[in-house]
């Protein structure tokens, strides 16, 4: 504890990034991940049911909070919510593998997982505290499966942070290993990697951190694979946005290539694992199957929220009055396409004479970065002339075009 107290009071003494973790606050990340096995991954469900995939596709929603126990930090995360996807490595089997990833979504919503994160914010050790009961060797098996597939999906929080201000313009390594550097595997995963991270500025208020990694890795005689030693190049690459205030990684990304040696080669590709993920803090969980706001959107600016004062002689009238359809417009504004904004809606003030031309438009309440084209789209509409002067408040639906 007195370890941890002296790195932390360095850190923050150079106004360095550190893990802070508040005793007993919970903290909310929403993940995602999708694994790739070209060579199949075989899932097991409790009644005599079996059937390999050849990718899964995860969602998870956790919260997270963390107790000081001597050196580390004990983080213990419940699973709010889980959807596990996938698709089947041969197509008989689709209907026995979704029946099967049904049942671990399930299984894996009631589950809590504990973390030992050091001083640095070095993943140490990941196990599952408590979820489905092993009452026989096969739930028993089936639990570990789960176990290395939950590391998957928590290894983003494996990034130690450094104390040296040297490092945060040169990099640091990574030493002894990196939870990123495993396989999907119960045997566990062992061999040389390279791991470093690497200071690339600012962005949105939030320190950015780059890692980058190779290794060679070995899945050793796992009973959930048909490899036997085979030795797999791995890579990584990804990037982290870090709030220093807060003392918490914000949004961590990374991709993770693995392809067979020359020398365990088979017959045909030499793919043999690929993740890729996302893990992003949240103030709160977004619906179930929904995604949250990009961290850029989610502090980008927002209008004012206050419509402006009606002149002298305006009155008025409800959008509903004026028997108009819903405005939307397909195709974000070049100023938004950054914030990833789903569907959302600017709220206007339009003022309009006598034959429904529009006088002045104010958008009030949104994102900023939507304002100025909803107003220019505005001025251009035509409204129902009443022979007077008026104005209405109505809102503009943006969507963004497909691709975006």
């Amino acid at each position: 504890m007195i370890l941890s107290l002296l790195l932390s009071a360095h850190a923050s003494a150079a106004g360095l990034p550190v893990w802070k973790w508040p005793a007993g606050e919970i903290q909310r990340f929403h993940i995602e991940t999708e694994i790739v096995t070209p060579r199949g991954q075989r899932y097991y469900a409790v009644d005599n049911l079996d059937a390999r995939a050849g990718a899964v596709k995860l969602r998870v929603d956790a919260g997270c909070a963390a107790t000081p126990e001597g050196k580390v930090q004990v983080v213990k995360c419940t699973l709010a919510y889980v959807d596990m996807q996938g698709q089947p490595w041969v197509p008989d089997e689709a209907k026995k593998l979704e029946v099967i990833l049904k049942e671990w979504s399930d299984g894996m919503a009631k589950t809590t997982i504990e973390m030992e994160l050091g001083a640095d914010g070095r993943l140490r050790t990941f196990d599952i505290l408590a979820g489905k009961e092993r009452s026989n060797k096969r739930e028993g098996y089936i639990i570990e499966q789960q176990r290395t597939l939950l590391q998957r999906v928590f290894c983003a929080f494996d990034l130690p942070l450094t104390t040296d201000e040297k490092d945060w313009v040169r990099g640091w390594p990574q030493k002894n290993g990196s939870a990123l550097m495993q396989l999907q595997t119960l045997s566990g995963t062992s061999g040389a990697s390279e791991i470093t991270h690497t200071h690339k500025g600012e962005r949105d208020g939030l320190t950015v951190i780059e890692t980058t990694a190779r290794g060679t890795l070995s899945a050793g005689s796992a009973v959930d694979s048909s490899a036997t030693g085979r030795l797999v190049d791995v890579r990584i690459a990804g990037e982290s946005l870090f709030d220093t205030e807060k003392g918490m990684l914000i949004w961590r990304d990374f991709t993770m290539d693995g392809h067979l040696t020359v020398s365990a080669q088979e017959a045909g590709n030499s793919a043999e694992y690929f993740q890729v993920a996302a893990m992003q803090w949240v103030p709160e969980f977004p619906s179930p199957g929904e995604i949250p706001l990009s961290v850029a959107a989610s502090r980008a600016p927002r209008l004012s929220g206050v419509a402006p004062a009606l002149a002298e002689g305006v009155a008025a009238v409800p959008f509903a009055d004026l028997k108009m359809d819903a405005l939307f417009v397909k195709g974000m504004p070049e100023l938004a396409k950054p914030l990833s904004l789903p569907v959302t809606a600017v709220k206007a003030r339009v003022v309009v004479n006598a034959d429904g031309v529009p006088l002045s438009v104010t958008a009030f309440s949104g994102f900023a970065a939507l304002g100025a084209a909803t107003e220019q789209a505005l001025l251009g509409a035509t409204f129902p002339a009443r022979g007077a002067s008026y104005a209405v408040d109505l809102d503009v639906e943006w969507r963004p075009a497909d691709g975006e």
